[in-house]
């Protein structure tokens, strides 16, 4: 007497199916068989990019505030008594915090854009939380500059 196969097989051993069988289909004319086509022909789409003009305007502002605190730092090096840098400083800071605001806004735009494209949207979202905070700490430093502080 010989011991049953399927009694002999490990616990946990895969066992082999049959080789799969195709699907065939039949016309009414004749004896014409053709295989079923079971294939997902997957054609990957390449998201457009994300492109706003808050970000245009946010690097002119950030660009237009470097260039008022070097002319102000100029001529404070040739007059000398402090309310030109004092000056520079505070426009600087002005163009900067609006520059970040700008920030924020293409932020937000590029997290509905990941929305509907459904792409990654954690960067964005630290991003728009860091530059948030940035944001804050300048207009701390814009109130400090009003008060009369210089840096």
């Amino acid at each position: 007497m010989q011991p049953d196969p399927q009694e002999r097989q490990f616990w946990g051993q895969v066992e082999q199916s049959p080789d799969p069988v195709a699907l065939q289909h039949q016309s009414q004319a004749g004896t014409i068989v053709r295989p079923v086509q079971t294939e997902q022909h997957v054609v990957p789409l390449a998201v457009p990019k994300f492109k706003h003009m808050s970000r245009v305007a946010s690097t002119g502002l950030f660009l237009t505030g470097f260039l008022i605190y070097f002319v102000a730092f100029y001529f404070e090096v040739l007059d000398g008594d402090g309310k030109i840098m004092a000056g520079g400083e505070l426009m600087c800071c002005l163009f900067f915090n609006t520059a970040l605001v700008f920030e924020i806004i293409f932020y937000l735009k590029m997290l509905e854009h990941n929305d509907t494209y459904q792409t990654g949207k954690t960067w964005t979202i630290v991003n728009i939380v860091v530059v948030g905070t940035v944001t804050m700490a300048g207009m701390f430093s814009l109130v400090l500059l009003l008060s009369g502080a210089s840096f």
